[in-house]
């Protein structure tokens, strides 16, 4: 099996049903050359996303203790085989043009993120930012002691080395 364009980082903790429906907004993309990699953070099992799904190429990466979020991410990185990265929860929504129209942002930039909702203040997440999986090399990986910050923070490392662009939609 040749290695995915893309690595599909989910990460859940006790929300099953939400992770189903992220799993159908994953299913219903235009853009089909992906790997999902679902870090449960200690959640109840959700091996069952693995055989209602079995047409998508689904890891499930079961914590063994409860963990910081970007100690589970950093994990499922190293495992990641996709060029590019996209991070997200497992209730996150996507249009299913979202991944195909975000890879058009591409030729200019190595980064990409998604339109804040805010109005009134820049706001940068790394939920639905997709990149490329090399920056790692550079800046590193997720740091577990920045608490809820750690998205942030990697987002400033990236901006100063690599050209980051905004998506001018938004993933909800």
């Amino acid at each position: 099996m040749s290695k995915p364009r893309l690595s599909i980082i989910v990460s859940t903790y006790n929300n099953p049903q939400q992770l189903s429906l992220t799993m159908e907004y994953l299913k219903e993309s235009n853009f089909r050359d992906f790997e999902i990699l679902v870090v449960n953070h200690c959640g109840e099992k959700v091996d069952f996303i693995k055989d209602k799904y079995f047409y998508l190429n689904i890891t499930i990466m079961d914590m063994m203790q409860q963990v910081a979020k970007p100690i589970g991410i950093n994990k499922a990185l190293a495992y990641s085989l996709g060029e590019y990265i996209m991070i997200i929860d497992d209730n996150t929504s996507l249009p299913k043009d979202y991944i195909e129209d975000a890879f058009n942002y591409f030729e200019e930039s190595d980064f990409v993120y998604p339109k804040s909702s805010n109005e009134k203040e820049l706001v940068i997440d790394i939920i639905g930012s997709i990149y490329k999986k090399e920056i790692h090399r550079k800046v590193g990986f997720f740091s577990p002691s920045l608490d809820d910050k750690w998205g942030v923070k990697f987002f400033e490392s990236v901006s100063q080395f690599y050209k980051v662009k905004p998506l001018s939609f938004s993933a909800v």
